[in-house]
């Protein structure tokens, strides 16, 4: 659903487009991006949360 919702937004895809580059009806994208919308806050703090546990892991491990 983030990955929908990221690509919608950032290439700036129709919802035709969308459906199609992720092999989903519109219905389900229009239902992705809703629950984005209705979950935005809580969305965004479990992505920066991963992003920072991806940064500390490669941070400890680079060069390994």
């Amino acid at each position: 659903m983030a990955d929908v919702t990221l690509n919608h937004h950032t290439h700036g895809w129709s919802i035709g487009e969308t459906a199609h580059n992720f092999g989903l009806s519109e219905a389900e994208v229009l239902a992705a991006l809703l629950y984005y919308e209705e979950h935005r806050e809580q969305l965004d703090s479990l992505e920066a949360n991963e992003q920072a546990e991806m940064n500390r892991f490669y941070t400890l491990h680079a060069g390994t």
